[in-house]
């Protein structure tokens, strides 16, 4: 990750060069700015927004290769979010082939509270699954971890530890606000306030926390697993009941990784303790950034963007950029 101060200071240099070179050479900075960003996020599918509200006022947004955008109206999906969605499609769909299903549903609502009335709970989003396939229903235009959950019900439905695990471990959205969940949970050994894996182990046990910490700590165990042993296994414990007891967690979790939880959690915990954060981007990466960084300030010193789409596409054009360095 890169420090604020170092991408503040990066971007008011390019930001000002780039504004140089609109002057210089006389192109409307809208242009240069439309030039800048269309070079790192491909065309997006296009929209196909329905003029009418169908069943119960949800609109058709668009249609992805693997999702289908509905919202209400006032409200749309931007190009970026679908753009990393299918990236994270394409991410699950490396690690566990046999996540296939129908294209999932994605609806948009317009606040928590219209969420919640729904489903009786003001969270920020859920995925469901019905005989028709997945849907996420969120408040947020992009969603990487719910449609992640929607992806993997087709493999079924684990005790959340590893469930949520695998949501946390490839969600990009998770990694741009939280940071890095292996320096989250290592962060966590040093101050010794790492929860230990027993406590963790049922669904019941998990939910009971209701921390980020709890989540990010299933996510850095989670990519562990994967990276070290690879996604086969973790496939399996998806045979998991999610409502299985610790016995039953226990004795899978042994046939599977040939070793039990207490082994494999003092085996990642000096993982942890070794780890370090990846190797900082190569020139070429770093230009990528600085040029976004810069074309961002531009942004800001042209004006005339409401503040909610300025927030949301800075957001949203970090996500795709870095989305882009990570399939590079």
């Amino acid at each position: 990750m890169i420090s604020l101060k170092r991408f503040a200071l990066d971007g008011l240099i390019v930001a000002c060069l780039l504004a140089a070179v609109a002057v210089g050479v006389s192109i409307p900075g809208s242009r240069l700015i439309g030039a800048i960003l269309n070079r790192f996020s491909p065309p997006p599918p296009p929209r196909i927004a329905s003029a009418t509200p169908g069943e119960n006022g949800w609109l058709l947004d668009r249609e992805s290769d693997h999702l289908v955008y509905y919202t209400q109206p006032g409200l749309s999906v931007p190009d970026w979010a679908v753009e990393l969605h299918e990236v994270t499609y394409a991410k699950l769909a490396e690690l566990f082939p046999a996540a296939t299903a129908p294209k999932i549903k994605y609806y948009r609502y317009p606040s928590q509270t219209n969420l919640g009335r729904a489903f009786g709970h003001s969270w920020k989003g859920y995925a469901t699954q019905t005989g028709e396939g997945s849907a996420v229903h969120s408040v947020l235009s992009c969603h990487p971890h719910e449609v992640i959950h929607a992806i993997t019900f087709a493999l079924g439905r684990p005790p959340a530890l590893f469930e949520e695990g695998v949501a946390v471990a490839y969600d990009w959205r998770f990694a741009l606000e939280e940071g890095d969940v292996h320096a989250l949970a290592r962060g966590r050994l040093v101050q010794q306030e790492l929860y230990p894996l027993y406590s963790l182990l049922t669904t019941r046990e998990f939910q009971a926390y209701d921390s980020p910490a709890v989540y990010a700590e299933a996510g850095s165990f989670v990519k562990y697993l994967i990276d070290t042993y690879g996604p086969d296994k973790m496939r399996s414990l998806f045979a998991l009941p999610r409502h299985s007891d610790p016995q039953e967690i226990e004795t899978a979790f042994q046939e599977i990784y040939g070793q039990s939880i207490s082994e494999m959690e003092s085996e990642w915990w000096a993982f942890l303790r070794a780890w370090r954060p990846p190797e900082r981007p190569s020139s070429e990466k770093k230009t990528s950034l600085l040029l976004f960084s810069g074309s961002t300030l531009i942004l800001v010193m042209l004006g005339g963007i409401a503040l909610s789409s300025l927030v949301d596409g800075i957001l949203g054009r970090l996500a795709a950029v870095i989305a882009g360095l990570r399939r590079r």
